[in-house]
């Protein structure tokens, strides 16, 4: 099994691959990662994506990073209104 810091290099290989960048063998799907880790470790993976974003939209432009806890966060806030 693989530690985190062999998982977040090989996300960067993977999402700065031109096979990635340019969704070629995927079938015409936007190229996408859902990537996990333990909530200890957010300041490493936050710095880490911010310098793998930074460096992707030199480089291509088209680039969204989705932080699915902050969405959730976002939804829940919504759909209680002032309640919460």
């Amino acid at each position: 099994m693989m530690n985190l810091e062999e998982r977040l290099e090989l996300l960067k290989q993977k999402v700065q691959d031109d096979d990635f960048l340019k969704a070629k063998g995927l079938g015409n799907e936007i190229p996408f990662w859902i990537f996990d880790y333990p909530p200890e470790k957010e300041l490493l993976v936050r710095e880490t994506v911010d310098k793998m974003t930074f460096n992707l939209k030199k480089r291509s432009g088209n680039v969204l990073v989705i932080d699915l806890y902050e969405m959730c966060l976002e939804l829940y806030k919504a759909g209680c209104g002032n309640r919460c």
